[in-house]
């Protein structure tokens, strides 16, 4: 059996009997082997351990308490944030803002399919009586054609020169003699010219063909000779050699 001194007394414990005891004692025994006194160091265990204890139980009541508290009043005290609120608001505003770019964002390939010209579309604005100049187009005039409300004499040289040789070599198809033409001396030295320029152009495409003179020359030789001939002498042709029946 262990044996224990306490000044002049022996104490025998039954360690069997006594256990937490004789380890107490045992610890005792330990620290009184290496110099200490053993009463103080028993009184300080058993301390240590009641606090170890108390401890366990504290932390359990902390845990319980902070588990049942709102941390927003730990923080902030008894003002709630309403977090959950505001990010719902946010929420619904994001979505709101991805919906609306959604339906004015269109694909690459639509807005080159959908293409409109700014020039050519009308502005948005209260619709117009009139028509709009340049949406419409004017009728084809001919060099040749008087367009209507026109003046002859408002035209120019070259207008008139072509308008000339055209109903000349259109003339005797159609049954139009050209002395049945009220011609000017000034409109018969224009025209004389006009055709003395295109028998150059047709003596170059005979020389150095070029597509664009090549087709309108093909016809201007067949009655462009005729034609100054009766510039310079229009006695020596009759009226009944051109009518057409």
């Amino acid at each position: 059996m262990p044996k224990r001194r306490y000044g002049s007394k022996e104490i025998e414990l039954d360690a069997e009997d006594h256990k937490e005891v004789a380890e107490s004692q045992l610890d005792a025994d330990v620290l009184d082997l290496l110099g200490t006194d053993p009463i103080p160091d028993l009184d300080c265990i058993t301390q240590s351990r009641v606090l170890e204890l108390a401890c366990l139980n504290l932390n359990k009541d902390i845990k319980k308490i902070l588990n049942g508290l709102p941390i927003e009043e730990c923080l902030f005290g008894g003002e709630r944030i309403e977090t959950k609120k505001i990010l719902e608001r946010s929420r619904q505003k994001l979505k709101a803002s991805l919906a609306r770019s959604k339906m004015t964002r269109k694909p690459l390939a639509a807005k080159f399919l959908n293409y409109k010209n700014p020039l050519q579309t009308r502005p948005q604005g209260a619709p117009q009586s009139k028509r709009r100049s340049g949406f419409s187009r004017a009728p084809h005039y001919h060099a040749s054609q008087q367009r209507p409300g026109a003046d002859r004499r408002s035209l120019g040289s070259t207008r008139l020169a072509k308008g000339g040789g055209y109903t000349f070599l259109k003339g005797p198809r159609q049954g139009v003699h050209p002395k049945q033409i009220n011609w000017s001396s000034k409109e018969l030295e224009l025209l004389q010219a006009f055709v003395s320029k295109l028998l150059e152009m047709g003596a170059i495409s005979e020389v150095r063909p070029i597509p664009k003179i090549d087709l309108f020359a093909t016809r201007i030789n067949t009655k462009s000779k005729i034609f100054v001939s009766w510039l310079r002498y229009p006695e020596a042709y009759a009226v009944d050699a051109f009518t057409v029946d």
